[in-house]
């Protein structure tokens, strides 16, 4: 059963339900970005990592 139903079905819990659904709604936002940056950032190192040693190293 659904959360907005149980509220609106008992009438308890509204400012719960909100606050859960802001929090969801903010980390949902919040998390790809997070991931994309840390992802992004570990590809770049790993590259970095690869070409420290290799024939480009002189220039």
């Amino acid at each position: 059963m659904n959360i907005g139903t149980i509220t609106k079905l008992f009438g308890a819990g509204e400012n719960e339900c909100s606050i859960i659904l802001l929090w969801t709604n903010v980390f949902a936002l919040v998390s790809p970005t997070l991931w994309s940056a840390f992802f992004m950032w570990f590809v770049a190192r790993q590259v970095w990592n690869s070409y420290k040693g290799s024939r480009f190293n002189h220039i």
